[in-house]
């Protein structure tokens, strides 16, 4: 199956990634889009503009993809450059930014992989040197696609969002996810900051790929369910849990440490 990338005319960094992926690879209109409004096409992938903010997209025809790549804004109180990719889902019982209370979407953790080793790539060309790259914690809707959702996004602010370079960076990185997936052991992530400093780094160098992450502050009160739905729903056999070991105190390391246990997987300290 093919994959889609989705973008949201409503949202300047979406639009432009999608201006750069058009200009980089050949796409050419499609005269029945899927999922957008206005699609288009090169190769395997589709290229589609929605009429909603991705955090609310729902639409049981995404079945119909191997991978669906939202191109997005990421907002953040810092105001610091950033490029940063995530895949959606509420581990607690909130869920003000779309999707379900309890629910994780699924996860395509080489295609996260793939999309963070291109945006560090492409800071790296071009410039970007002040600019933060990371993986993000697991958050926001939509949590019910029925295919694997990356996000990839430009942050923090109105600047960044209509930056040309980084647009060209979220562009390739959109299309290296949208090809193909990062080699790596599939894991889930735990513990340490929303960005994920040292989980980003494990990734980057360490021969893994994450899909879901559940950071300290949601660790918390987590459920045993969403531990569990975390490893189900990051799917390919993912048997390993990747731990940011300094980024946790010592309660909740006991507290990771039974749920982990219960469920059987290997750990693994970063």
């Amino acid at each position: 199956m093919p994959s889609i990338i989705l973008a949201y005319r409503g949202d300047p960094a979406a639009a432009n990634g999608a201006r750069w992926l058009r200009r980089l690879y050949d796409f050419k209109r499609f005269e029945r889009p899927v999922l957008g409004v206005e699609g288009f096409r090169s190769g395997q992938v589709l290229l589609e503009y929605i009429g909603v903010e991705p955090i609310y997209f729902d639409d049981e025809r995404s079945r119909l993809f191997d991978s669906i790549i939202f191109l997005s804004r990421h907002s953040g109180r810092s105001r610091e450059p950033r490029l940063t990719v995530h895949v959606p889902g509420n581990p607690g019982e909130q869920a003000l930014m779309g999707g379900k209370p309890y629910e994780l979407g699924l996860a395509d953790p080489g295609r996260v992989k793939r999309a963070l080793q291109a945006l560090a790539e492409e800071a790296e060309r071009l410039g970007l040197r002040d600019w933060h790259v990371s993986m993000e914690a697991t958050h926001h809707g939509p949590t019910s696609l029925k295919s694997p959702v990356t996000f990839v996004e430009i942050g923090s602010s109105e600047d960044e969002w209509v930056d040309l370079k980084a647009g060209m960076a979220l562009a390739r990185a959109a299309w290296a996810a949208a090809q193909g997936r990062g080699e790596g052991r599939v894991g889930v992530g735990f513990g340490g900051d929303h960005y994920c400093t040292r989980l980003t780094e494990a990734v980057l160098s360490c021969g893994i790929a994450l899909g879901h992450v559940l950071p300290r502050y949601q660790l918390k009160n987590i459920r045993f369910e969403i531990v569990e739905s975390a490893f189900e729903r990051t799917g390919r056999g993912c048997s390993l849990g990747v731990i940011d070991w300094k980024g946790l105190k010592g309660r909740d390391k006991r507290l990771l440490l039974q749920l982990l246990g219960e469920l059987k997987v290997e750990i693994l300290k970063v």
